[in-house]
């Protein structure tokens, strides 16, 4: 080497530059294979909810999905309307002063599957109320939604519900927490198979995994396969069934799987080993922020301990944390198995209560707000 040659560093940014100009390049390449190969697409599919099909709900990127407002429609030989603020009902109107106004949270039984607008617990509840206070209005508002956990009605109340100035909430949910992870809408992949409710809606909500998810094809690619492999390792034949522990026979769970894109293929797994939707630990945590967030609003809350056409009575997660927080809690067992009477006439199928079910429970309700002093003394 001569005097006059001489090695020219090139500055720091420069070669680090020309070193990721490959890396880059492989990224490009990578993305657009797995695209064209459509690599990036779900395997797995959840089947329509029934009213998905019927144009009832849509896609909600929080809630997973809810009522789609403005909604008038003959469903099943029942009249069903979802107001513009998308909850079952009439309009809501601006709260007036000395107005009583209760909330209804819940699932299909809440919502009223298989009874008119008018025949649902939360509108024969307002009636009977108004009835009680002649001299002033009375506001019953109906937010359940059809396969709703006890997660996503807290989502709610957290995010709209308040706005919605409510005195009382009532707070009606059990099945739906113990169904497995397929049971939600077909927008739910393996993805969200692998995850409880919770878990999923924090996925969601992470802005970089929600962006990674949006933008990139091998990211989508490689967390479906991770999911995909988690579901392979505990899909297993024996799994339980556990609604026993909520006085449940153990139904058939049907699958609600099926290949993406095909959706009159089921995809041969066996939904009870796919996890709960809502963990025990999760259930207590829910019921324990509902209570929490309720004495912050400064809103009465009473909970409504489900039942189903084939319930026994039974203690569960649900009676020990009310007992230990001292909530006031309404167990609906009675009112929708009264002595004498057959179950079948208080309920629909096996899951939801017939006009005179729902009429019960609104007796029953009543009574008990007054009983507890939940809602002001009649005349004052």
């Amino acid at each position: 080497m001569t005097d006059n040659d001489q090695v020219v560093a090139l500055p720091v940014w420069k070669r680090i530059a020309f070193a990721l100009v490959p890396l880059g390049v492989l990224i490009v390449v990578l993305e657009g294979g797995v695209r064209l190969l459509l690599w990036d697409r779900p395997a797995l599919q959840t089947l329509e909810l029934p009213e998905e099909r019927a144009g009832l709900i849509q896609p909600d990127r929080e809630l997973f999905w809810a009522l789609k407002p403005d909604t008038h429609a003959i469903w099943r030989d029942t009249r069903i309307s979802v107001n513009h603020a998308g909850t079952r009902g009439a309009e809501i109107e601006p709260r007036q002063p000395r107005e009583l106004r209760i909330l209804s949270l819940g699932e299909s039984t809440t919502f009223g599957s298989a009874v008119n607008d008018e025949e649902t617990y939360s509108a024969q509840l307002e009636v009977l109320l108004q009835t009680i206070y002649p001299d002033r209005r009375v506001t019953v508002i109906n937010a359940g939604v059809p396969a709703y956990s006890s997660f996503q009605s807290l989502k709610f109340l957290e995010q709209r519900g308040f706005a919605l100035e409510p005195d009382v909430v009532l707070f009606y949910h059990e099945v739906n927490d113990y169904l497995p992870t397929s049971l939600r809408d077909s927008s739910n992949n393996e993805i969200g198979i692998v995850k409880t409710d919770r878990q999923l809606y924090e996925s969601r909500t992470q802005g970089l995994h929600r962006a990674f998810m949006d933008w990139s094809a091998v990211y989508r690619w490689l967390s479906y396969a991770v999911a995909n492999a988690r579901i392979r390792k505990f899909d297993r034949p024996d799994a339980d069934n556990p609604l026993p522990t909520i006085g449940l026979p153990g139904y058939a769970l049907p699958s609600r799987l099926a290949a993406a894109g095909k959706s009159g293929e089921t995809a041969g797994h066996n939904d009870k080993a796919l996890g709960r939707r809502v963990s025990e630990e999760e259930r207590r945590v829910n019921l324990e922020r509902l209570a929490e967030l309720c004495r912050e609003h400064s809103v009465k809350l009473v909970i409504l301990h489900p039942s189903y056409r084939d319930s026994t009575r039974h203690e569960c997660l649900l009676t020990r944390v009310t007992a230990e927080r001292g909530i006031p809690t309404l167990d609906v067992y009675q009112p929708l198995h009264p002595e004498n009477v057959p179950a079948g006439s208080m309920y629909r199928d096996a899951w939801h209560p017939s006009p005179e079910g729902h009429a019960s429970i609104a007796q029953y309700v009543t009574a008990f707000l007054l009983q507890h002093r939940l809602i002001p003394v009649p005349g004052r």
